[in-house]
């Protein structure tokens, strides 16, 4: 048994995901969407100058 016709499915997405970088393939019926998670904020050092 196979449905025709159109689709449609929508869900939020947690904050630690990087929606610009997104892929999507679609094949033999199966879509497939990677989305990577964002990279960690490293923290750092910075020189601050006080006069």
């Amino acid at each position: 048994e196979a449905q025709y016709g159109k689709f449609f499915r929508s869900f939020s997405l947690p904050s630690t995901v990087n929606p610009d970088e997104a892929k999507a393939t679609y094949d033999k019926g199966v879509l497939t969407i990677t989305i990577p998670k964002q990279e960690k904020a490293k923290p750092r050092t910075i020189q601050i100058e006080v006069k």
